[in-house]
């Protein structure tokens, strides 16, 4: 891919997606058939750097949600007492 493939919206989009959950910028570069250095100037502009954050943003937001429904969620909460239980008996015995 040329330089001014990247200046297009949903290439600058792909990157802060795959960037804001923890992609390496070498896989990246991979994927997009470029190098890990094009990516990482191109995640240093401050449009793209936005939507890294807006992204990470919703993922937070997101995993704020999930571990609420799950800490309302009786079935869950037996389950993880059982384990904690487990866990503790397992410990106990070590020592």
């Amino acid at each position: 891919m040329n330089r001014s493939k990247f200046d297009l919206p949903p290439i600058k989009m792909l990157i802060a997606h795959r960037a804001s959950r923890g992609i390496s910028q070498r896989i990246i570069a991979k994927e997009l058939g470029t190098s890990q250095p094009t990516i990482s100037r191109i995640a240093r502009h401050p449009d793209v750097r936005k939507m890294i954050k807006e992204e990470e943003n919703i993922l937070i937001r997101q995993a704020k949600e999930t571990l609420e429904q799950l800490r309302n969620d009786p079935i869950i909460r037996l389950q993880f007492r059982k384990v904690l239980e487990k866990e503790l008996l397992n410990f106990r015995k070590r020592l």
